[in-house]
């Protein structure tokens, strides 16, 4: 027979393990609370359910750290079969891919380095929504319908040619900060369903029901930027859109691999320009949102880059070597959008 615990040895062991129970759930919320859902659902899968004292936390975690487990399977190595991703191509330095899955919808991936970029700037053309008509050709209208914080938010946009064929989105979107543990900041989003009215306390922009538009559909949407030096970064794009039109699916699918990597390619336009420029719209923007730019994400970055042993130093970026900028009526690069052309 098993020699039994006597109570006054017991005692001291069941406390020990609820304080580590207790110190193990501070560290989940203090990873929640900076935006560490990866991190933090890792921390709460080594728990019982015993161990948990706060379900509300538990269930934040797990919605978003079970997306952002989405997300980083998406970029696993695109040569994994499990992926079949098709058509790998790569012009003007951007690599594209598609596939379909088992329900027929099409998926498109998407990846590129930047170079000699501050990752402040590539963080902020994508975040500061408001300005997407900057570097996003055909774009009408951006806004940030609700910010519930720093790494969560609402964005409405529409794209397109009023009278001829326009679509608008309501997306909302989330970020992961994985610095310290991957080298990388994750973003997932997607769209809101289209009975949903209120998000958070904010009411979710209506249906324009007008002629030639519709609300497309983001069904899922992940983003990777890893920092591969202090002024380097590899950025990747996975995503799954239904325009919601009659166009043949074929047509459809045709025109989107084509187009997919233009994403890519002006994000780093717009980065790098961004870079080059102390007076722009998204250097404005950056310096009238300190507490996230300053307070929040400078102090990640710091910490990873001093990890890493990279010491800093000043990124100058001459204006003259920004590619040519096509939201501003310069020329593209000769071929850029003859490649993209499906009936060239």
């Amino acid at each position: 027979m098993a020699a039994l615990i006597p109570p006054a040895a017991a005692a001291p062991a069941a406390a020990a393990q609820g304080s580590n129970a207790s110190a193990s759930m501070d560290a989940i919320r203090k990873h929640a609370a900076d935006a560490r859902w990866l991190d933090a659902l890792d921390a709460l899968d080594a728990l019982s359910a015993d161990e948990i004292d706060d379900e509300a936390l538990a269930a934040e975690v797990r919605h978003h750290g079970g997306r952002f487990r989405s997300a980083r399977a998406a970029f696993e190595d695109p040569d994994d079969d499990n992926h079949q991703w098709q058509g790998r191509t790569e012009r003007f330095g951007v690599e594209t891919a598609f596939r379909y899955d088992e329900d027929g919808l099409l998926w498109l991936r998407t990846a590129g380095n930047m170079e000699d970029v501050d990752l402040f700037h590539t963080v902020a053309v994508l975040r500061e929504i408001q300005l997407f008509g900057e570097w996003i050709p055909f774009l009408r209208q951006s806004c940030v319908v609700k910010a519930q914080d720093f790494a969560r938010l609402l964005a409405h946009f529409t794209i397109g040619v009023r009278g001829v064929l326009s679509r608008d989105c309501v997306f909302r979107v989330a970020a992961c900060n994985h610095a310290l543990s991957g080298a990388s900041l994750f973003f997932e989003g997607r769209s809101l369903d289209d009975d949903v009215t209120e998000w958070n306390g904010a009411a979710v922009p209506p249906r324009d029901r007008s002629w030639g538009m519709d609300r497309m559909v983001v069904r899922d949407f992940y983003a990777r930027v890893q920092f591969l030096s202090q002024f380097a970064q590899r950025c990747e794009v996975v995503v799954c859109v239904d325009l919601r039109t009659r166009l043949p699916r074929a047509v459809l699918d045709f025109f989107m691999k084509r187009l997919v990597g233009l994403f890519i390619w002006l994000w780093r336009r717009q980065s790098r320009y961004v870079s080059a420029h102390e007076q722009c719209p998204h250097r404005d923007a950056i310096a009238k949102d300190p507490a996230f730019y300053d307070e929040w994400l400078r102090p990640k970055f710091v910490e990873f880059c001093a990890a890493q042993g990279w010491d800093g130093g000043e990124l100058v970026v001459d204006p003259a070597d920004i590619e040519p900028d096509v939201v501003h009526d310069e020329a593209p690069p000769t071929g850029l959008f003859a490649r993209l052309n499906p009936f060239g």
